[in-house]
């Protein structure tokens, strides 16, 4: 994939909103110091005080490195997440232009012509496991033979947990 990525250090946001089923972030935040300052009484048998032997800065310093390395890791991770997620379309549409009434099943209500990707996600379930679901457009919803050679046909590709839905 040759898409240039986000430069999110130079990319700017828009001013905060209020929006209606938002959460208020400090009570979390709060809850989360205490959770943390508990952990470190249960590490150093103390809590956190001044003069305490060691530089303050220092740790300061090291703690915001990592925090910077995190952050990182994480908008990497997400570009990366959603690489797979255009490789993915990218890859159900061509299936679709390369076996359109070739060797995909007649017996479905299926408008070969006008079939397309309506949508590509990935889903994490209550067990933890995560796996790939895709939406083709133009497709009866029962149609299951459809899918089933889709799905085997992402399997074959090296996908081998995608949920393919249908829909007109």
């Amino acid at each position: 994939m040759t898409e240039e990525r986000t430069n999110y250090a130079a990319t700017p946001q828009p001013k905060p909103m209020t929006e209606d089923g938002s959460t208020l972030v400090l009570p979390h935040v709060l809850a989360d110091l205490q959770a943390r300052a508990d952990w470190g009484l249960a590490k150093y048998q103390t809590y956190l005080h001044t003069n305490n032997g060691r530089d303050a800065m220092v740790d300061l310093y090291q703690e915001l490195l990592d925090a910077v390395m995190y952050a990182k890791q994480s908008l990497l991770e997400r570009e990366s997440t959603i690489d797979k997620l255009i490789r993915l379309r990218t890859l159900v549409n061509r299936i679709l232009d390369n076996h359109r009434n070739l060797d995909a099943p007649k017996g479905d209500a299926v408008n070969w012509d006008n079939l397309s990707t309506d949508d590509v996600g990935i889903v994490y379930n209550w067990r933890g496991e995560l796996s790939w679901t895709v939406t083709v457009a133009e497709a009866s919803p029962d149609a299951t033979q459809f899918r089933d050679w889709l799905t085997a046909n992402l399997a074959e590709a090296g996908y081998m947990s995608v949920e393919v839905k249908t829909k007109w």
